[in-house]
């Protein structure tokens, strides 16, 4: 069934034969340099920022929502759960949605970090949405723990879109009992995030052990295939807490 596409900002998906390219992965980080409070300067530039809406085969509306930040302060930063709005073309709110996930939670000085959403909405829109983000940020001071990852690959499944299967390693030296949090985020030729594939991971990681993921979403529009995918970059880290 044709599906009715509105997006806050028109991004044209560049089709080629190539294959996505992989963003270089970080190792562990130790931890974050040992900084007095009132000497950091925490700030975040919004750098991009999307909602594009379908109708699906069933009638359901869903709305995906994208921001993208960047950590332009001097300070690493520690993300909880965001929120936004939603405002159609005539600056009503539609939508306001609280605890949106934000990926990574620790987001080193000059690195970018995501809030994403795919969700579904009451009633048919039209015209164009602005999303207005926000974001609960705080000075980090837990260290910045990355898995290195491998072996990434993306395919087309039949009915849940793209899929991203490799495997990360524990090369931290301590084992991870908790949940750990397996984030692909895909950009297009324009280099600009179109969605985001994740596997939360609830499997024992023993210290220098390695263990498989596939990364999936809840639901993105049929345009974003693997042939609009220009590059990837991958994020492995366990769920932290910082009070």
């Amino acid at each position: 069934m044709k599906r009715f596409l509105l997006i806050a900002y028109v991004c044209l998906i560049a089709v080629g034969c190539t294959t996505p390219v992989q963003d270089p992965e970080l190792d562990v980080v130790a931890g974050t340099t040992q900084i007095e409070p009132e000497a950091l300067h925490l700030e975040s530039t919004i750098t991009y920022l999307k909602a594009v809406t379908w109708v699906n085969s069933i009638g359901t509306t869903w709305v995906q929502v994208v921001v993208e930040i960047e950590n332009t302060g001097e300070s690493p930063i520690y993300l909880s759960s965001g929120s936004y709005d939603l405002k159609d073309a005539s600056g009503s709110i539609i939508a306001s949605k609280s605890y949106v996930s934000e990926y990574p939670r620790v987001v080193s000085i000059g690195e970018k970090a995501y809030l994403y959403d795919e969700t579904t909405l009451d009633l048919p829109v039209t015209g164009t949405l602005t999303v207005v983000p926000r974001f609960n940020e705080k000075k980090a001071t837990i260290q910045n723990i990355r898995y290195p990852v491998s072996g990434v690959t993306l395919v087309d499944t039949a009915y849940s879109g793209v899929k991203a299967i490799g495997s990360i390693a524990n090369t931290s030296g301590e084992a991870e009992d908790g949940i750990i949090y397996v984030v692909v985020v895909l950009f297009d030729a324009q280099d600009h995030p179109i969605g985001i594939l994740d596997d939360l991971i609830s499997d024992d990681f023993p210290a220098g052990a390695e263990m498989g993921f596939e990364a999936t979403s809840l639901s993105m529009p049929d345009e974003i295939t693997m042939s609009s995918v220009a590059r990837y970059k991958t994020y492995a880290y366990p769920h932290q807490y910082q009070f």
